[in-house]
């Protein structure tokens, strides 16, 4: 069993290491799950189907091995959020990605690598003006010309960015970089279903800018003195040309 993946849907799960033992009808003390989460012992199957049961997570996500790694969530600046939240949000990733890595599998689908577009010369993304030339250039880099967008889902995941979609509450939307079998990274945006089509649209663009905001800075310890505000401008320039 992956002791750091119980700990963490336990986490998720708001519950205490009591809390939990309680749940699972004491097959086992607090004391002894401490124990499966430092690592220091295995549990038994019908100790690790109750923990699957009480935590709402599937079997195979307790058993799984490192394969797939979250190495950074992506939280809005000045968002607030709960050890619980942040635990749901990579709990729910990890997952949905084992899930969806599963299928192209099966299926033998082709695994699009990130096409950051590193050729194309960012300006510094510095406020809302600038923005608008970044989505442009973005545009010309990606050859996508200026007819709308029809499909933002289908543009980023040929481009290799995984799009994923959870509810937790107070957040519209987040980017996570996963890191996958073989140590590649892999870009993860992730959406709130709860929200509109039109809202879904503009969180997408958003997060993109989010994802390549590096290349447009041309030095990428530069931080924008309002990111959020250009952010949203660069968003408006994608989603707003969608049908």
């Amino acid at each position: 069993m992956n002791s750091v993946r119980l700990r963490l849907a336990r986490t998720a799960a708001g519950l205490s290491l009591q809390a939990l033992a309680d749940r699972i009808d004491e097959l086992v003390t607090a004391k002894v799950i401490s124990k499966y989460e430092r690592g220091e012992a295995k549990p038994g199957s019908k100790v690790l189907l109750a923990f699957a049961r009480a935590l709402d997570v599937p079997v195979d996500y307790l058993l799984a091995d490192d394969d797939l790694v979250v190495e950074d969530v992506g939280f809005r600046k000045r968002q607030v959020i709960g050890r619980k939240a942040a635990a749901k949000v990579e709990v729910t990733v990890l997952t949905q990605m084992e899930r969806y890595l599963a299928i192209e599998d099966l299926l033998g689908l082709p695994v699009a690598d990130w096409d950051r577009p590193w050729e194309a010369s960012y300006p510094v993304l510095r406020d809302v003006a600038e923005a608008d030339r970044a989505a442009e250039s973005l545009r010309s880099a990606w050859k996508l010309g200026s007819a709308p967008v029809p499909n933002l889902v289908d543009l980023l995941e040929r481009r290799g960015v995984k799009v994923l979609t959870m509810e937790v509450e107070d957040i519209d939307g987040l980017t996570v970089q996963v890191r996958c079998r073989g140590h590649r990274t892999a870009p993860v945006v992730v959406v709130n279903p709860t929200y509109a089509t039109e809202r879904r649209r503009v969180i997408l663009a958003r997060e993109l800018g989010r994802l390549a905001r590096g290349t447009f800075m041309r030095n990428p310890q530069q931080r924008p003195p309002r990111p959020q505000r250009a952010l949203s401008a660069y968003a408006c320039r994608h989603a707003l040309r969608t049908t």
